[in-house]
């Protein structure tokens, strides 16, 4: 009965069952394949399509505690481009029972991953560099259409005279009663002009109409325009 409790404890399968594909520093590219917990020791069988699966690399026994083992396998791949993205299996192959644990994992060339990743970052940098050349660009054309606004702006603001409008000459226009009747400086030397280029004080529109010519004969309305 001893022997037979014995017997029955030391024979465990496999719990489970782990692949990966790995490169090395020389870029060979290889599958690791490991076995957990069993007793005995189990093979594995990898499967990929034809011409994938290369020489064996490596294989390791690790003993565990009452009897069982972990078991490591890897050979080596020999995959092209023309391989990338096929899938690669390990089996468990157990002569004391029946076992159904596998793993299936795809081919992924470096070269390819790493060339798609760099291509990314590249396209990823055009297009910042592009937008905050347009920001800047957009920033630059509204600080210069602001600046030519208000250049336009402080030209075209009209300027007025005060002392322009107030003193306006007389004009065709203005009779002389309208004439004698103002009390701006300018215009009350106009009348005093007339008064002092004839020798007597006008009275009347007919003499207002000549004093008006014999003041445009000393250029009086000229010199007020002058003036202005």
């Amino acid at each position: 009965m001893v022997f037979m409790f014995s017997v029955l404890f030391c024979l465990v399968p496999p719990t489970d069952l782990t692949l990966e594909v790995k490169v090395d520093k020389d870029s060979q590219m290889y599958a690791t394949c490991t076995v957990y917990g069993s007793n005995p020791v189990c093979n594995v069988q990898f499967k990929a399509p034809r011409g994938i699966i290369g020489s064996e690399r490596s294989s390791e026994n690790i003993s565990l505690p009452h009897g069982a083992w972990n078991s490591v396998y890897e050979v080596n791949l020999n995959v092209s481009e023309e391989d990338n993205g096929k899938d690669v299996t390990c089996k468990v192959e157990c002569d004391e029972f029946p076992v159904d644990l596998t793993d299936t994992v795809k081919i992924l060339l470096p070269s390819t991953n790493e060339t798609g990743v760099g291509l990314g970052a590249v396209i990823g940098s055009v297009i910042a560099v592009l937008a905050v050349g347009i920001l800047i660009g957009a920033i630059c054309t509204v600080f210069i259409l602001t600046r030519k606004r208000i250049k336009t702006g402080s030209k075209t603001q009209p300027t007025v005279s005060h002392e322009t409008e107030l003193n306006e000459p007389p004009t065709a226009l203005d009779t002389y009663e309208q004439l004698q009747n103002r009390t701006d400086t300018e215009i009350r030397r106009t009348y005093d002009s007339l008064e002092v280029s004839s020798g007597e004080q006008p009275n009347s529109e007919s003499q207002y109409e000549s004093l008006n010519q014999e003041a445009e004969k000393y250029h009086t309305y000229t010199e007020l325009k002058q003036s202005r």
